[in-house]
């Protein structure tokens, strides 16, 4: 799989040139350049399949920002292609756009990826799959792309005007992700025996008996929900019993709270912090970036 490296001193400076460029299955990686590592472009993936990566993560997310000029996507995918992105940042500039990221029918994957839509009035991510994602301040917050089976693994949704996380009706797996304000309608559709280790501050849970808990946001503890810091503090309840299923969380820290054979898996893309290092405890602590 061919690399084309974007950034400051790489072969591309921008995104779309090297997106232009790749060959089917090609990998870009984006690294930091633009104005303060924003690179003001909207993103069009067209009929060829793209492994788009950010280099890196800061405390709060990823390092790199895809930021729309216009009142358009951020990120298109159509075609017979699709993407496999992660580590990115996205958002618009002005109201209206449909969508911040919109991915094509069940060819694309998220993760690690914050999508802010401002309070704009977008909506936020369009997909089928992906893990470890952060939507906020969107009208809906996460919506399927086709008809099809839809996988959400550890996503955080917060202050979406509409709704939160939708699936497909009797199509939809949610699991490990959390949901606080968005219109007493965190998650929408889904098949209950598909969905566990899941967290709402609404009444929503009530659709999905025994698989999604309802508590308050002063249970589920944000670091800082006023100032936007979706980061978990060490007093959350927001977690369950069990193995991840995605052993890593928004910015790479293994998932799992405690050793074996107990563990506690926090619900949502960011895990608690900050979280002490594992070898005091006597145990290990594997950290992937």
């Amino acid at each position: 799989m061919a690399l084309l490296e974007v950034g400051t001193n790489k072969p591309y400076s921008t995104i779309q040139a090297a997106i232009n460029d790749t060959a089917p299955s090609g990998h870009i990686r984006v690294n930091p350049g633009g104005v303060g590592n924003v690179y003001t472009e909207k993103l069009a993936i067209v009929s060829k399949r793209v492994r788009l990566s950010g280099s890196g993560v800061t405390a709060a997310g990823p390092q790199i920002l895809v930021q729309s000029p216009d009142n358009v996507a951020a990120l298109t995918v159509s075609g017979t292609g699709g993407v496999w992105c992660e580590n990115l940042g996205f958002r618009t500039t002005l109201a209206a756009a449909t969508y911040v990221c919109e991915g094509n029918v069940a060819e694309d994957w998220f993760s690690r990826c914050v999508v802010d839509g401002e309070a704009k009035g977008s909506k936020g991510l369009q997909a089928q799959f992906g893990d470890n994602n952060l939507i906020m301040r969107c009208t809906s917050g996460v919506e399927p792309s086709c008809g099809g089976q839809t996988l959400f693994y550890h996503f955080t949704c917060v202050k979406c005007t509409v709704r939160g996380i939708v699936s497909n009706a009797n199509g939809g797996e949610f699991v490990g992700c959390l949901t606080a304000d968005c219109n007493n309608a965190g998650f929408v559709n889904g098949n209950p025996q598909y969905c566990h280790n899941c967290v709402a501050d609404d009444a929503t849970p009530a659709t999905f008996p025994g698989s999604i808990d309802s508590m308050a946001l002063a249970d589920i503890a944000f670091l800082d929900f006023a100032g936007n810091d979706f980061r978990l503090l060490t007093t959350t309840q927001a977690y369950f019993l069990g193995m991840a299923i995605v052993p890593y969380d928004l910015l790479g820290n293994r998932r799992t709270r405690e050793t074996v054979p107990s563990p506690l898996v926090v619900a949502g893309c960011l895990d608690c912090l900050p979280a002490g290092p594992g070898f005091l405890s006597g145990s290990s602590q594997i950290r992937s970036m």
